[in-house]
């Protein structure tokens, strides 16, 4: 009688770990499926990346520009021929040379670092003034 109680117990004990863990899970899904951003004045703060971003400082290094200004609302990168600027949303855009390069929106501020998606590089790549001489070949 004492085994078939105890396995009762442990039974019981099984199942309401499991409950509680599957409980935990749906709230922590939940959780996760809400905004990361909260609106503060006019600015939108988020906690956590998106995860097909990249910051500021790692794009201007894979760009070859230097990063002389970065705040939670604007970054500036530039060389020689070449003056980048990205703005963080809301509304956020990336101007290249004066010209905007880019679908408006997408770069978000996270603890005062601006985040930009990866697929942007390359349109500002594209967009950037080449350095140097071109040597035209037949």
């Amino acid at each position: 009688m004492a085994d078939n109680q105890n396995m009762t117990t442990s039974t019981f004990m099984n199942r309401a770990a499991k409950a509680f863990f599957s409980g935990t899970m749906i709230l922590a899904l939940l959780a996760g499926c809400q905004p990361q951003g909260q609106l503060a004045g006019n600015q939108i703060l988020y906690t956590a990346a998106p995860a097909d971003a990249i910051n500021v400082a790692a794009l201007a290094l894979n760009l070859k520009l230097r990063l002389i200004s970065s705040t939670s609302a604007c970054a500036e990168m530039v060389d020689k021929n070449n003056d980048v600027l990205i703005f963080s949303d809301p509304g956020g855009r990336i101007f290249v040379n004066g010209s905007q390069v880019g679908p408006t929106g997408g770069m978000v501020c996270v603890a005062n670092t601006i985040f930009v998606p990866a697929t942007n590089e390359d349109l500002i790549r594209q967009a950037l003034r080449k350095t140097g001489r071109q040597i035209a070949v037949d």
